[in-house]
Order: structure tokens, then sequence, then C-alpha cells
């Protein structure tokens, strides 16, 4: 497991292969980072992470500028990526990572970012789990590929504690075939803009 934190950080180019916690006491993550500190510069690029609760854990700092970008993430049991993000004012970009194979969720993102496109979520329980956190947030998906999974292909939601409402999430360009129960599974009450899928 690497586990960090820091204000400049580069997470690049490991390879991580963890076991999963046995009991409720423990967790077990591939790659976990904490922000604790105001405007930090975070990379997580080129990773190859294999098993764990959670393959790539992310808690964005405010005012951070984050690029999680080409990870390959197989065989975690909760969610092969996980990006908590409550700060509206940070820049984050979500590109081009593979996550295959999870017992879980694909990605699992809290709050919302300014980029996500070119990612494969295939095979896993759900591809991708979204859960706003702020009013007046807003999510484009372009390009993505989240299919074959087993449940839905999107979920989406609030949390529990946040009655958030003026939410815009837009869907486009992105294959969302052969998931096994609903492509996109929208259980709260905001509209998807969900043209150009197939």
């Amino acid at each position: 497991t690497l586990a960090g934190y820091g204000t400049r950080s580069v997470i690049s180019g490991n390879t991580v292969s963890v076991g999963t916690s046995n009991n409720n006491c423990c967790q077990y993550n591939g790659i976990s980072y904490n922000g604790n500190s105001d405007n930090e510069t975070l990379t997580f690029t080129g990773n190859q992470i294999t098993g764990g609760d959670y393959g790539l854990q992310v808690n964005v700092p405010n005012n951070a500028t984050t690029t999680i970008s080409n990870n390959n993430v197989t065989g975690t049991d909760n969610a092969g990526i996980y990006i908590s993000n409550y700060n509206n004012n940070n820049n984050v970009t979500v590109q081009n990572n593979t996550v295959e194979d999870n017992s879980g969720v694909g990605i699992y993102l809290e709050g919302t970012v300014n980029v996500f496109s070119g990612n494969i979520m295939r095979r896993n329980q759900n591809g991708l789990s979204l859960f706003f956190t702020a009013d007046a947030q807003s999510l484009t998906l372009t390009d993505n590929i989240i299919s074959d999974n087993t449940d839905n292909g999107i979920t989406t939601g609030y949390l529990c504690c946040s009655n958030v409402s003026n939410i815009t999430v837009t869907v486009t360009n992105n294959d969302l075939s052969g998931n096994g129960n609903y492509a996109i599974y929208n259980n709260r009450p905001y509209d998807i803009d969900a043209r150009q899928n197939w």
C-alpha cells in the first residue's frame, strides 16, 4: 500500500498488488492519498493496481489541481478508483483510466470533476457511481466505455446528508452497452441529458 500527503505530489508508474481485509476493522488500499493542505497539485498516472478494498483512493483537498489518468485497476472488493471532491473550486481531471473486473464499483465519485473522459469501466458490479455533495454542481461524461457491468452502467444520487439541487449531468458519446440492469439508473430528482450514447 502506498499512502501519502504533500503539496505537490506525483505518484506514477507503480505496480501495486494488495490483499483484502478479513473483517470490518481494517481497510487495505492499493494507493491512498488524503490531502491535508490547500492549493495542492496532484498527479496519479500510469499505476497498475490489483486487489485491495479500494485500488486508488484520492481525497481531494481544497483548491487543488488533480489529474488521475492512465491507471489500470482490477480485482478490488469495493471500488477500483474512489474520488472524494467536496470543493467546487477544485480542478480535477479523470481521463483514460481502465477499471475492470472489480467486485464493487469501477469508479466511485463523491462531488464533481472538470473532465471525465476516455475511461473504461467494464465487468464490474456497477460501472460508475456518482454522488453529489453541494448545490449547483455539474458533470459531463464523454467518450467513456461503461459496459458489461453486472448491475448498472451509471448510478446517480446524493449523499444522505446532502439535499442538493440544481444538479446538471450530461452523458454523451459513451458506450453504455451490455450492462445487466440499466445503462443509467437515476434515483434522485434531477434530470440527466443522455443523448447520443449507445
